[in-house]
């Protein structure tokens, strides 16, 4: 497998085959290594390729005015489970963010 298939391959992983960031990263060092230590050379052709983008994420915790936003919408008895769960979650945030910062 030549350089260029290789660069070939990746970009193929990311614009038709629609994979993660995270897959075409191991598929990418997988072959970096294969050439290392296999083929006992290193590749040199790949700053053409392209790279799948990385996902976006969503935010842990509801801001204070989003979560009464929804809890306004809701029927009473879905805004009792949401307000529970949504104190819960916020509880065990901040208990998690505490001992991140406080451990030894």
């Amino acid at each position: 497998m030549g350089e260029q298939k290789v660069s070939n391959y990746l970009n193929y992983l990311a614009v038709d085959g629609q994979v993660t960031s995270s897959t075409q990263n191991l598929a990418l060092c997988s072959i970096v290594f294969m050439y290392k230590h296999v083929f006992k050379r290193e590749l040199t052709l790949l700053s053409d390729k392209v790279r799948a983008r990385a996902p976006t994420r969503m935010p842990m915790v509801l801001s204070n005015q989003e979560a009464t936003a929804i809890i306004k919408e809701l029927k009473p008895l879905y805004h009792l489970i949401f307000s529970l769960l949504y104190g819960w979650i916020k509880k065990s945030r901040t208990i998690e963010i505490a001992y991140q910062r406080y451990r030894f």
